[in-house]
C-alpha cells in the first residue's frame, strides 16, 4: 500500500487522494467500488428528477393566522428541497421570521381572547367584582 492513490487523473497527474484501508486506490479509483459508485451516481439522478415542489394548492384562501402558519410552512419545505445556495439561505430565514412572528401573534391574540372573556364574565355578574360591595 502506498501513501497516496495509484491512479492517474484525466490530465495524467497523479491522484493525491488517501487510499481506502487496504487498498492502494481512493474511492473514486478503486476498481472494487465500480458498482458502488456506478449505483450512488444512478441514485444521484433519481434524487435530481423528483418533483422539487410540494402538492400544496396553487390557490390559497387566508383567513386565519393558522392559514398564513400553513402557508410559510408549505413554502419553508419547496425551499427545503432547493439546491443549497445564498439565496436558499436567505429566503428560509426570511420565511421562518415571518413563521416565527405569525405564531407570537396567534399566541397573544389566544391570551387577548381569554382576557375579554373574562372582562365579559366579570361585567356580566358571573364573576366575583372588584367593588366589593
Amino acid at each position: 500500500m502506498s501513501l497516496g492513490c495509484k491512479a492517474l487523473k484525466a490530465d495524467g497527474q497523479p491522484c493525491r487522494a488517501a487510499p481506502l484501508r487496504g487498498s492502494d486506490y481512493c474511492y473514486m479509483h478503486d476498481p472494487a467500488k465500480a458498482r458502488e459508485r456506478r449505483d450512488a451516481r444512478h441514485r444521484g439522478g433519481v434524487n435530481r428528477r423528483v418533483a422539487k415542489h410540494s402538492a400544496a394548492p396553487l390557490k390559497v384562501t387566508i383567513e386565519t393566522g393558522k392559514d398564513v402558519v400553513k402557508v410559510l410552512q408549505a413554502a419553508i419545505n419547496d425551499a427545503l428541497r432547493l439546491e443549497n445556495s445564498h439565496a436558499r439561505a436567505r429566503t428560509l430565514g426570511y420565511l421562518c421570521d415571518k413563521a416565527m412572528r405569525a405564531l407570537e401573534l396567534g399566541e397573544i391574540s389566544a391570551r387577548v381572547e381569554a382576557l375579554e372573556r373574562m372582562l365579559s364574565e366579570d361585567e356580566d355578574g358571573n364573576g366575583e367584582g372588584s367593588d366589593g360591595m
